[in-house]
């Protein structure tokens, strides 16, 4: 589901940090946020926190005790929406359903580890056929074999520049999480 709003997390010493930011919503659609999106407040889990717009902030930071949600630092831990919006955009999806409440998992640093380890298997997999292949080089012999010697080739390298790529990307994202946001 895209939201009309975006948000960031932090997870350092068992406190979870979350910054709303509402400020490209229209004054009606931000007066709405409750209604439309929090009906039942900022819920993280199974536990609910008070969400109020009153003030008019277009930015709005909750920081919340781990402890608070009860998680246990392995579990998921998924900010659950609830509202109308939730339920038409429910209701209009590939397989509709009539429920008015929409789980977005945050992510923990261990969950980006998980991901980047298999990027780095994939990576030195792809770097040992590459080896592999030019140990051979001197084995092959005639254009046709060049020629596959020469397609593996870019195969291996592109799928080393990819992985090498993805890597860099979940790095960032993984110190995002766990390194406060100025």
């Amino acid at each position: 589901m895209i939201l009309p709003f975006s948000f960031t997390y932090t997870i350092i010493n068992n406190i979870l940090t979350i910054v709303f930011d509402f400020s490209k919503l229209d004054e009606h659609q931000f007066n709405s946020l409750g209604f439309d999106y929090f009906s039942q407040g900022v819920v993280i889990n199974e536990t609910g926190f008070d969400f109020y717009t009153g003030w008019g902030h277009r930015t709005m930071t909750y920081t919340i005790p781990t402890k608070d949600f009860d998680w246990d630092g392995e579990s998921p831990i998924n900010l659950r929406l609830f509202g109308r919006k939730v339920r038409e955009k429910n209701q209009k999806a590939i397989i509709p359903t009539n429920s008015n409440e929409y789980a977005v998992k945050i992510h923990t640093v261990a969950d980006y580890q998980e991901v980047i380890d298999d990027c780095e298997a994939l990576l030195q997999k792809a770097q040992d056929n590459l080896d592999d292949l030019n140990a051979m080089a001197g084995k092959w012999v005639g254009n046709s074999a060049a020629k596959g010697m020469s397609k593996r080739e870019a195969k291996y390298k592109s799928e080393i520049h990819s992985n090498t790529v993805a890597l860099r990307y979940l790095r960032k994202l993984q110190a995002r999480i766990s390194t406060p946001q100025s």
